[in-house]
């Protein structure tokens, strides 16, 4: 069930320098915050250098039906069952506004949209997914790490904008909360709508590990 007001639980945590060019927003999964996502942050800019920001924003407390209705930080609500089914299109709708205003703030600052990308594991990788490909101005890519494409059939024109984004997908093959047929799926529609998608796959479950975290660093070195 989607917060009637959408409250994050912490401010944004900041990494690296002030003024740098280009940011990454990266947005925590379910029962975490962008506290315990401090040392994934970090390990990336060691990698990225000095021309990066990471922000790592905490998603409110509320209660989560996948869950048992345990109260828990979370993006959105998630149903028992497949996530990308019975969706709570009204909290999915919440968390991505609050994620466009976090880039209005960056713009507002002097960040050309294009030096911005959103990335994400599991349900703050779907996030990361659909604020990218909604935000009005092309963003310089999607990072979705163990998550899904939410609200798919909603999506149609931010599907088949012309100014399309680069976007890396990458999944555990042992992933059981997110199957990796989700992130297939994914993948499917977005290159069939014409986006440059590059997937990779690790044997793992629903977690993150260094090989991911060096691919996705030489992803946004590359992009």
């Amino acid at each position: 069930m989607a917060t009637h007001n959408f409250m994050p639980s912490e401010k944004p945590i900041i990494l690296g320098h002030q003024h740098a060019p280009k940011v990454l927003i990266l947005i925590h999964g379910l029962t975490l915050s962008g506290r315990q996502f401090v040392p994934i942050g970090e390990f990336l800019l060691a990698h990225l250098g000095q021309e990066w920001q990471v922000i790592l924003p905490t998603a409110p407390v509320q209660r989560v039906t996948w869950l048992g209705g345990q109260m828990t930080t979370a993006w959105f609500d998630l149903p028992v069952g497949r996530f990308d089914k019975n969706q709570d299109e009204t909290g999915l709708n919440q968390a991505n506004h609050y994620l466009h205003r976090l880039i209005n703030e960056l713009v507002q600052t002097g960040v050309n949209p294009s030096h911005i990308v959103l990335g994400g594991f599991s349900q703050g990788g779907a996030l990361a997914l659909l604020s990218a490909l909604t935000y009005p101005a092309r963003l310089g890519g999607a990072v979705c790490l163990s998550g899904y494409l939410p609200m798919a059939d909603k999506l149609g024109n931010a599907l088949q904008r012309l100014d399309k984004l680069p976007i890396l997908m990458a999944h555990g093959t042992n992933d059981e909360p997110i199957d990796i047929s989700l992130a297939n799926n994914a993948v499917l529609i977005l290159q069939n709508d014409g986006f440059d998608v590059a997937f990779k796959s690790y044997p793992i479950g629903h977690t993150i590990d260094e090989r991911e975290l060096l691919d996705v660093a030489n992803w946004l070195k590359n992009g």
